[in-house]
């Protein structure tokens, strides 16, 4: 599941790449952190693929509790959501 994961990443980012300017809601480094978080095992390629640079990385504050809500794609509770963060 992670390295498809991985994969779409970069392939979303690649496909992107053009721009002059893109603005991303994550990043591969994301798919590492989730990884990690929840003990999958991860083998130098994964990390190498992963790990990536990026020109300019800013951070966004987590939700607030009140906006927060799980979905199909964020099974996560919220105060997991803070642990990965």
């Amino acid at each position: 599941l992670y390295t498809h994961l991985l994969e779409e990443q970069i392939r979303a980012e690649e496909k992107a790449s053009t721009a002059e300017i893109l603005f991303l809601d994550r990043s591969s480094i994301d798919i590492l952190a989730f990884a990690r978080y929840f003990g999958v095992p991860i083998n130098s390629e994964f990390k190498n693929k992963a790990t990536r640079i990026y020109d300019l990385v800013f951070f966004i504050e987590p939700l607030k509790p009140e906006y927060y809500q799980n979905t199909r794609a964020r099974k996560e509770t919220f105060q997991e959501a803070l642990e990965i963060h």
